[in-house]
């Protein structure tokens, strides 16, 4: 594997033709613990429209059941995905799949018409698919603003999720926006993953 931490290596791949890099969830120093948990939402047979209602209902759960902290992203391609930082003390990669599969059923049962977890794809309809199954070791995802060998020649575009889910959310390509306006993914993970918040108990 090649670990790319400086220019002259990222030179060196752009030189083999390299075009659209990966990343590993987890760091040299760790392989076994990864950094953060992704959630790819892919509306395969679906409409993107869905895709960013499943993303809307995705931030929610994360945000207001969940207490984590949680980072939208185009795909460069037809999807989005979602981030959250995962604390090492809360497991490996079995831990995270696990957490972040339970997440993406509460999704798909809240938005059953549109949503699936369904991993055959003959039986997922027009539905949208919330794929929390790449979360394991030796898994790759595109990391933010890395070229798609499309024709289209697009990136994948880095968002806080706080902002309004689908306004431009398409990405055209680097604007300048990120030195402007500050980069959206430069919170994303490692920042430390915040502790869950406890359920409110009922009053008896």
């Amino acid at each position: 594997y090649t670990l790319v931490n400086d220019l002259p290596t990222l030179l060196y791949l752009a030189n083999q033709n390299a075009v659209t890099f990966h990343i590993w969830f987890s760091r040299v120093q760790s392989p076994d613990r990864p950094d953060f948990v992704l959630f790819d939402i892919d509306p395969h047979q679906s409409t993107f429209a869905n895709a960013i209602k499943v993303a809307r209902k995705l931030h929610d759960l994360l945000d207001d059941e969940e207490g984590v902290a949680n980072y939208l992203k185009t795909s460069g391609k037809t999807g989005l995905h979602v981030m959250t930082p995962w604390r090492a003390r809360d497991g490996g990669f079995d831990e995270a799949r696990s957490w972040a599969e339970g997440v993406a059923r509460r999704v798909a049962a809240a938005l059953r018409d549109i949503a699936t977890v369904e991993g055959t794809i003959s039986r997922r309809g027009n539905r949208v698919y919330v794929d929390a199954m790449q979360n394991a070791r030796g898994k790759h995802a595109v990391p933010p603003y890395t070229l798609r060998a499309t024709p289209q020649d697009v990136a994948p575009d880095a968002r806080r999720t706080a902002s309004p889910v689908g306004a431009g959310i398409e990405g055209r390509g680097r604007d300048g926006r990120a030195t402007e306006h500050g980069d959206p993914a430069r919170p994303a993970p490692p920042t430390p993953r915040p502790a869950r918040r406890r359920p409110r108990r009922r009053p008896r």
